[in-house]
């Protein structure tokens, strides 16, 4: 079964902050778990939020949407780039292939 983490960036300034997503009427929050059961909730800027897609990369790093990605083709000897990015429509997860200058 994958995993549901979020990340997003705390408002305090102080990084990223990946865990369980809360949503409040005005304020959101990543809510941590420490290994001894307790947790921790964290707000965080909304428009930061972002979804695990269930993927690592080769580095065992979580891929999340908006990630940006670099995936060598060695069929072709090329570099593609792209970003990640959520389909609503498919309901998936999708790599949209950008430009070096956009990304």
């Amino acid at each position: 079964m994958r995993q549901i983490i979020f990340k997003a960036q705390r408002v305090d300034g102080k990084g990223w902050v990946e865990g369980d997503l809360i949503n409040s009427k005005k304020r959101v929050f990543i809510r941590l778990d420490d290994s001894q059961g307790y947790s921790n909730s964290i707000e965080v800027i909304p428009e930061t939020v972002c979804q695990y897609t269930g993927l690592n990369d080769k580095n065992g790093t979580r891929i999340f949407e908006g990630d940006k990605v670099i995936s060598a083709n060695s069929k072709f000897y090329s570099t593609e780039f792209a970003v990640v990015e959520w389909l609503e429509k498919d309901v998936d997860f999708i790599l949209l292939q950008k430009q070096l200058e956009q990304i």
